[in-house]
């Protein structure tokens, strides 16, 4: 019996040549160098990432294609977290919320209001900051809360510095909001900090 060869993996250029490609077959090889060229003039798929994050039109075609197939990403796991226990799947979160803000060049504090069997009912980006602070007001997370009826959060924000590690305001406004949220029987199950390349959660490092 004989057997084909397995297929080689595709590199970065490839796959975005194929994103970029219009026509019916696979990509020539003029695509495939031209994407090649927009990686390495941005510094690779992050750099690529982080571009079109931070454009908030994207008017170059490149830009376009990636910004839509990141948020299709983002969307597709956001839906599968409906009908997941979250707190059984703590990377998933991670990526998901990964996918939505790592890149961007700001702080962004979200919230993921869970249901009593702890899946996704809502996730809200509810505060914008700065490069490395941003302001969060308990009592609109508060208000939110039980707007959607949670039955429990996890909280989540962005390092724009690609460090995840939290910071002493991080721990703050983690205690601050699970103070409360407690007031209103609404738990803080984590809060995890996203950067490119990683994730940091609170209740896995036991700090909640």
């Amino acid at each position: 019996m004989h057997c084909k060869s397995p297929r080689p993996p595709q590199t970065d250029a490839d796959l975005l040549a194929v994103l970029l490609h219009r026509g019916s077959g696979p990509p020539g090889l003029r695509l495939r160098q031209r994407a090649e060229r927009v990686l390495h003039q941005v510094g690779g798929l992050q750099g690529l990432a982080e571009l079109s994050r931070r454009s908030a039109c994207p008017a170059d075609r490149t830009e376009q294609v990636v910004a839509a197939a990141l948020e299709l990403a983002h969307r597709s796991l956001r839906e599968s977290l409906t009908e997941r226990d979250l707190l059984d799947c703590p990377k998933a979160v991670a990526t998901c919320i990964g996918l939505r803000m790592a890149h961007q060049p700001r702080e962004v504090f979200c919230v993921l209001f869970l249901d009593s069997r702890n899946r996704l009912l809502q996730l809200e980006e509810l505060f914008l900051g700065t490069l490395g602070q941003t302001a969060v007001y308990p009592r609109e997370v508060a208000r939110r809360a039980l707007a959607c009826n949670a039955a429990g959060v996890i909280l989540a924000h962005n390092h724009p510095s690609g460090v995840t590690t939290p910071s002493a305001a991080d721990r703050q406004v983690t205690q601050t909001l699970k103070h409360t949220l407690s007031c209103l029987e609404i738990p803080v199950l984590d809060h995890i900090i996203v950067g490119v390349g990683g994730h940091f959660s609170f209740a896995q490092s036991g700090l909640l």
